[in-house]
């Protein structure tokens, strides 16, 4: 019976406007091979036939929906079973003949799988058909590729699934690639943490890569026996061949060799002769030279001692101008010192008139405000007296009518200045801003015209000299080294860098850059005089066993190839370098070092020159990232290989920008001054607008202090009569005071010009005896620089006399060392010539006269080539073995020759595999040791969609994941009567609680995030879900197919199947494609169906 299926992708299309499939067109999918196309069935437990066609170029996630009954979980048991799973596997039946439809003989599936895009198999076309055909008896499995004419071509059988699946990385049996809806079940009933742990084992494939490297590390040991066995045997066959060629060669060259040791029989004769000439001719340069240096020393002698006489006069001449200088130092510190007296007494006399005349000042202003204070009085008791007093008022009014006027015309004008100057203060303040960022960019690029210049004195230098980029006296002082290298027990050793090396440049600017204790030993010596480092030689490396990070890990120390071992012992001391971990990454760095960083690792460094520092007791754990640029010089070649033009045209690039930025700075510069100039004439307007408002509300308050007076009532005659008598009296004061004033006032006037002029005196004889002061430094550093030239003169003088002494000495030896060889020679050339008449009786070869000494080897090497002829002589007239012909010598030697050919292609082989399995090692420890810390991560992501709280523990060492949460039912209830600090205090510092103290839709919620966050650990090409939602309510539910809704979007290389008996109206997204399945007739009866399809 067929099957009706209706396929919708997204929404209805009817509904979808033009800019929405624009849309749609721009979601194409990526080719990645391994993507299901299509899959039919026939005959397949409820499905008599039906075929499913996915859209993999636009849609990487499929639904298929359905009520209870219509086949999906029979779709998702074909699945598995089409791509050759087992029957038990399904949870459907134990035996895979019960998946065959009911009174029928045979079941078949047909699964196109797509083979375009990255790991895609060649030898197949774009679709590979896997058809299963399922009978009572047996189970075959075909394996078709589809050709361009659209015919199918069978290319194989089950083995060929199996490399297939293997190449497409599709795990049959892992349960995260194929959620059923009992597995579902049982992971909301029992989330143990060893249930996870083997679950995150089995889906991330850890555990089958560890067991094939455990395979692979047993294949290769067998292989490696094999390598060293066929070594051994080549070791042999070479010793044996050796020995055949040395019988075959002594046998054939016995008579050779007999003439040839009588030849060397003659020239040992006469090497005693030839050796004494040489040293009597090396002697005689010798001789020579030392003749020559006594005679420059003598010369240089004489130089030195007129030298000597001639700065002695200088020093006597310098000594006199000392005691002239001194002389009149002295005399002007006396009248500088009188002068000073003077100019004391004076400022003593002017501080006295000073107190006076404001004493003086003083009186009178009092007497001033008492006659005022009085006036007034006066003035009132006699208009009191009388005035009319209403008219007083109504004037008194009107001048509190204009008063308030003006201030309140002071008061817009202040208005207007303060609006002024607000908006003139943003201005102010961004220009402000503008001059700082302007001048701090001319500072950086003033630096970085210095350090090209520092760069370019480098490179000219180091061109010279290679030496020179260790600084540029280095090449100097290892010359300095080589000519007295008799006075060191042991030849220092430098420059330190120049023994360092990499294995990697890729490393050059990370551990150049870390260079604390390292900066002595590269960078410092680039530019100054070379550091001295004194430390103990050593003759074998540290033992670092148990000091170094696990090997996964790269640190400086295995990155450098320093073969001596005082140097590396020294930067193992200073540096550490066997603890600094390099990483590629700033992220991958962090990652490891934090929180938990590796054993002995100190800290981290990356290609980026930033720096990683742990977490160690009490120090915090810190990232620091560099903005330098930093580029390495000494381990890196790129320095070297620059060109000058480069650095003229650097210079003249940075020069120019230097110009255009100065131009700049000024510009701002005046811009700023100009406002600020304004700004502060605002602020003294404001301000003296500010005073007159003071004064007219003083004028008020007098004003005011009138009316209340006016109120009073008169005042008697004797009161006016007394005021009056006082005031007489208090202004005759007052005059005799002002006086006193002005005479005083005169004489400070006379004392102040007298001050005055002694301080314009006191002023030009300091310079005066400052000049003097200077004119005798410089004297006295004249007689020193005198004394220290006539020393330097002296000690040289004394090196020339030991010198010329030690040169007499060397030619006394030289004569009578020449004249006792010359002897020592004559006597070597008779004996020569006695013993020539015996070795012609030998037939030796040995010519007429004396032998050409040039053709005669060195006396050691002659002796060493007659003991090994007469050795081989001795040897081949013993050797009674018998002799191998040319033939057999040939025979062997292609034997040989072969076999070590076949030994170097297997030994090329081993070694390309050791590293090959080293490698992949080291990709897989790294990828175990951060694959825990990327799960955390995503699951943390993922449980924070919904505000949760939570945590998750990989425990390889129990076999355990433990997994936290705190909801928020729980963050409310603990903090509901705290403020925002509080609560996020304790936020902090709250206990995660385990799985058991959750709600079942908050378990659901975090089972599914786990799931999801171990998906990212697969690799698989697509994931399967049957009926995962029915176990959650609807709030949990939504949350979860949004996510996963968002997962399938931000992963279009991987395709998705969820199959749920739930609507999906709440996803609003175009990423996904729809099949609903109708009921299968015959499971439910009609009145029941006709409710279903009511209720869809």
């Amino acid at each position: 019976m067929s099957l009706a299926v209706s396929k919708k992708r997204g929404f209805d299309d009817s509904f979808q406007s033009d800019d929405r499939r624009l849309a749609k067109r721009s979601l194409i999918m990526p080719e990645v091979a391994g993507k299901i196309t299509c899959i039919e069935l026939v005959n397949f437990m409820c499905h008599s036939s039906l075929t499913l066609n996915f859209d993999v170029n636009k849609y990487n996630c499929s639904y298929i929906i359905g009520p209870n009954g219509s086949g999906k979980s029979a779709l998702f048991a074909a699945l598995n079973i089409g791509l050759g799973g087992a029957g038990r596997s399904n949870e459907r039946g134990k035996r895979i003949n019960d998946y065959i439809k009911e009174n029928e003989n045979y079941s078949l599936i047909r699964i196109h799988i797509s083979n375009e895009g990255p790991n895609s198999i060649p030898d197949y076309g774009d679709i590979i058909i896997v058809e299963r055909r399922i009978t009572h008896k047996i189970s075959t499995v075909t394996i078709k590729t589809r050709l361009n004419e659209g015919k199918e071509e069978i290319v194989g059988k089950r083995r060929e699934l199996d490399l297939i699946l293997q190449q497409f990385n599709i795990d049959l049996e892992n349960p995260l690639s194929w959620l059923s809806q009992d597995r579902a079940r049982q992971f909301l009933q029992s989330m143990k943490p060893q249930r996870l742990y083997e679950l995150y084992k089995k889906s991330s494939e850890m555990d089958g890569a560890e067991d094939l490297f455990r395979n692979i590390d047993t294949l290769f040991d067998e292989l490696t026996r094999v390598v060293k066995s066929m070594d051994k045997e080549k070791t042999a066959k070479e010793a044996k061949y050796q020995q055949m060629k040395a019988r075959f060669d002594a046998v054939n060259q016995l008579s050779n060799k007999k003439e040839a040791i009588q030849r060397l029989y003659w020239y040992q004769l006469w090497a005693p002769v030839r050796d004494g000439k040489n040293e009597i001719e090396e002697l005689g340069r010798k001789l020579k030279v030392n003749e020559d240096k006594k005679n420059e020393q003598l010369a240089k002698k004489d130089e030195l001692i007129k030298q000597i006489g001639d700065i002695n006069k200088q020093q006597k001449n310098f000594e006199e101008q000392l005691g002239a200088a001194s002389s009149r130092f002295r005399e002007h510190n006396e009248k500088l010192n009188e002068l000073k007296r003077k100019a004391r007494e004076l400022n003593f006399d002017h501080h006295d008139l000073v107190d006076k005349v404001k004493r003086k000042q003083w009186n009178i202003d009092l007497y001033e405000r008492q006659l005022q204070k009085a006036n007034r009085e006066l003035k009132d008791l006699v208009g009191s007296s009388g005035h009319d007093p209403e008219t007083e008022k109504n004037k008194l009014k009107e001048k509190l009518t204009q008063i308030a006027a003006q201030m309140e015309a002071a008061e817009s004008e202040q208005e207007s200045f303060t609006n002024e100057l607000s908006s003139i203060k943003v201005d102010y303040e961004n220009l402000k801003k503008e001059f700082k960022e302007n001048t701090d960019q001319h500072s950086l690029l003033e630096r970085r015209r210095t350090r090209i210049i520092e760069e370019k004195t480098l490179f000219e230098q180091s061109k010279a000299d290679k030496l020179a980029i260790f600084g540029k006296d280095v090449p100097r002082l290892l010359e300095l080294i080589d000519t007295n290298i008799n006075s060191f027990k042991k030849r220092p050793i430098g420059p330190i860098g120049n023994y360092i090396k990499l294995k990697d440049k890729k490393w050059a600017n990370p551990i150049e850059f870390y260079r604390k204790a390292l900066d002595e030993i590269c960078k410092t010596l680039q530019i100054r005089k070379p550091n001295v480092i004194t430390t103990e030689f050593a003759d074998q490396k540290y033992d670092l066993f148990g000091r170094e990070p696990p090997n996964e890990f790269t640190t400086i120390l295995r990155v450098l190839d320093v073969e001596n071992p005082t140097v590396l012992n020294y930067i193992l001391d200073k540096v550490r370098a066997e603890s600094v971990l390099l990483f590629e990454k700033d992220d991958v760095a962090r990652n490891a070092m934090y929180p938990k960083p590796p054993k002995n690792a100190s800290k981290a460094i990356t290609l980026a020159c930033s720096e990683v520092n742990p977490q160690r007791g009490s120090r915090p754990y810190q990232f620091f990232r560099d903005h330098s640029n930093f580029q390495a010089r000494v381990l890196d070649n790129h320095f070297m290989a620059s060109n000058l033009n480069d650095f003229n045209q650097q210079l003249e690039q940075s020069t120019e920008q230097l110009r255009q930025q100065s131009e700049k700075v000024e510009e701002s510069k005046r811009s700023f001054q100009t406002l600020e100039f304004k700004l502060n004439n605002l602020r003294q307007k404001k301000t003296q607008t500010e005073a007159r408002l003071n004064g007219l509300n003083e004028r008020k308050y007098e004003i005011e202090e009138e009316l209340n007076k006016l109120e009073d009532e008169g005042l008697s005659e004797d009161k006016i009569t007394n005021l009056r008598s006082s005031i007489r009296e208090s202004e005759d004061e007052r005059n005799a005071l002002q006086v006193k004033l002005t005479e005083l006032e005169q004489s400070l006037a006379e004392k102040t010009e007298k001050m005055n002029e002694a301080e314009n005196k006191i002023e030009a004889s300091t310079k005066r005896a400052d000049h003097l002061k200077n004119d005798y430094k410089q004297i006295e550093n004249d007689i020193k620089s005198c004394q220290i030239q006539i020393e330097k003169n002296r000690e040289k003088l004394e090196d020339c006399e030991g010198l010329t002494k030690r040169a007499n000495d060397l030619i006394v030896k030289y004569r009578k060392q020449i004249e006792d060889k010359t002897k020592s020679c004559e006597k070597k050339r008779e004996e020569a010539e006695k013993n020539r008449d015996y070795l012609l009786e030998n037939h030796a070869e040995i010519g007429d006269g004396v032998p050409d000494f040039d053709t005669i080897p060195e006396t050691v090497q002659l002796n060493r080539d007659i003991e090994a002829i007469q050795n081989e002589i001795r040897n081949a007239e013993k050797n009674k073995e018998p002799v191998p012909t040319e033939a057999d010598l040939i025979n062997y030697k292609n034997i040989y020759i072969e076999f070590k050919a076949k030994l170097k292609v297997w030994t090329r082989r081993y070694n390309m595999l050791e590293s090959m399995i080293t490698a992949r090692k080291r990709r897989f420890d790294l990828i175990r040791t951060s694959l825990p810390g990327k799960l955390e991560c995503w699951f943390r992501d993922h449980m924070n969609y919904r505000g949760y709280k939570a945590s998750l523990d990989v425990r390889d060492d129990d076999g355990t994941i433990m997994i936290k949460v705190v909801t928020h039912k729980a963050m409310e209830e603990s903090f509901a009567e705290q403020s925002l600090d509080e609560r996020d205090s304790r936020m902090q510092k709250k206990v995660l609680q385990d799985l058991k103290g959750l709600s079942g839709g908050e378990r659901s919620y975090t089972t599914a995030c786990f799931i999801m966050s171990l998906w990212k650990c697969m690799e698989s090409p697509f994931r399967c879900m049957d009926e995962f939602d029915v176990f959650m309510d609807m709030v949990n539910r939504r949350y979860i197919m949004e996510m996963l809704a968002d997962m399938a979007k931000d992963s279009k290389e991987v395709q998705f199947f969820f199959f749920t008996p739930q609507p999906i109206q709440e996803l609003k997204r175009d990423m996904f494609e729809v099949f609903t399945l109708k009921r299968i007739a015959g499971i439910f009866n009609e009145e029941q169906q006709q409710q279903q399809e009511n209720q869809e």
